[in-house]
């Protein structure tokens, strides 16, 4: 199904006869039938673009251009002026070769697709459908082809196959093996029988030889995990725990310690700032910033807490605008508080605050972050607190690296990620840690 194109040619043009001459009528307005007289009106029209019209329209030259409906290819033209004009389809010189190219020749072709014929052949030259094959095949020759197949099929049982397979009768050769991959002859394996290479002895045993692990100076099976012994190894390669000496006695067990000093994991913590007892000052956060302390993890850890400590209790806190949280050293925010407006009002308080949802940490740096509005925030301890212009706590460090900061300000909670290339140095040391 496709439609015709009609009109664009020298004698396709909206005229009128007027007298002994005839004149061209620009932008006349036509319908289109299907009959020189009476019939009926094609409405199913397109304009050049393919854009749907029921009336054809003259451009201002007289000339008249539209597609058909489908599989129409002579229609008759009335601009009112009397009389219809038979119109014939300019596009069938092209219809015809593309019939021409893909038909299918006497001398024979490739279908691209099924031939569907008007039903079962009745001479002996017609093509068959389907149903008649079907239909010959249930009604006799089935007992044919499966005989076919039976007979294949006991044959196929009674070879052997490339891939292996066991005989169940001895399989003679025509001769001695040539080449170092033939299958050997009975009497050629005989005939290498008293010497040619054979084996006279295994460590020092003739005969029928036994060997166990300590005939060739191995540990027996028994000895794996065993004492003296050898160590096994588990389901993932690994020699399990179990197997391996206690070394406590020889080596420091690695919790944060520095040689007898106290570290976080004697404060049950996993990582702090610094050691508190080193803290001498106090300060309040601006409102609104969105202050950076960085942490350090040694190893791997589940991070569920964060931990701050308050000398002077704030007061007129905003509702839902104080929180603490954890980030990456890339700025991610991996782990939040809920609103701490209402615990941030005591004094001299330890702040144990959860996390809405437990992180489990690489080994790696993180910052630890707060951020709290209202009259009077809490003040924080802190080591150093000696103004803008002395950050004592980021000595010889640099943007993206700095140990105090501020990574935004304005702030009434902690925003999802940070850039902390951005951020710019704090002079107050605050104290934090993570548990």
């Amino acid at each position: 199904m496709s439609r015709h194109l009609f009109g664009l040619s020298g004698a396709d043009l909206a005229m009128e006869k007027v007298g002994d001459e005839v004149r061209l009528r620009a932008a006349a307005v036509g319908t289109v039938w299907d009959a020189l007289t009476n019939g009926t009106q094609l409405t199913d029209l397109t304009d050049l673009a393919g854009t749907p019209i029921t009336q054809i329209t003259a451009d201002t030259e007289a000339a008249v251009g539209f597609y058909g409906p489908d599989n129409v290819s002579t229609v008759y033209v009335d601009f009112g002026y009397s009389r219809r004009f038979l119109m014939t389809a300019v596009d069938l010189g092209s219809q015809i070769d593309d019939l021409v190219l893909n038909k299918l020749g006497l001398t024979g072709g490739t279908m691209l697709g099924p031939i569907i014929t008007s039903g079962s052949p009745s001479t002996a030259g017609e093509a068959a459908n389907k149903a008649y094959v079907d239909a010959e095949v249930a009604d006799g020759d089935v007992n044919v082809l499966d005989g076919a197949t039976d007979y294949t099929n006991a044959q196929a049982a009674l070879k052997v196959s490339k891939a292996g397979d066991t005989m169940t009768g001895p399989l003679t050769l025509p001769g001695n093996p040539t080449s170092a991959l033939h299958a050997a002859t009975k009497q050629y394996v005989d005939s290498l029988g008293g010497g040619g290479g054979a084996v006279a002895s295994i460590n020092g045993q003739t005969g029928v030889v036994n060997l166990t692990a300590a005939s060739v100076g191995a540990l027996a099976t028994t000895l794996r995990g065993a004492v003296n012994g050898v160590a096994s190894l588990d389901a993932s390669t690994k020699v399990p725990a179990a197997q391996i000496p206690d070394l406590t006695s020889t080596y420091l067990a690695f919790e944060d310690q520095w040689g007898n000093q106290a570290g976080p994991a004697d404060h049950n913590l996993l990582a702090w700032s610094f050691d508190p007892s080193f803290a001498a000052n106090t300060s309040a956060p601006v409102g609104g910033s969105v202050y950076l302390v960085r942490i350090f993890l040694r190893k791997a850890a589940t991070v569920s807490k964060v931990v701050l400590m308050t000398v002077s209790a704030g007061s007129g806190l905003t509702a839902n605008q104080s929180y603490a949280g954890l980030y990456t050293a890339s700025g991610a925010r991996v782990g939040v508080t809920a609103s701490q407006s209402s615990a941030w009002t005591t004094a001299n308080n330890t702040l144990s605050m959860a996390l809405t949802s437990p992180y489990s940490a690489a080994a790696g740096s993180y910052y630890v972050a707060f951020v709290s509005n209202g009259a009077t925030r809490p003040g924080f301890v802190c080591g150093t607190s000696q103004g803008t212009t002395r950050t004592a706590g980021n000595a010889n460090l640099s943007a993206s690296g700095y140990r105090y900061c501020i990574g935004a300000t304005g702030q009434t909670s902690l925003p999802t990620s940070l850039s902390i290339t951005s951020a710019t140095p704090d002079a107050n040391s605050y104290w934090v840690g993570v548990a």
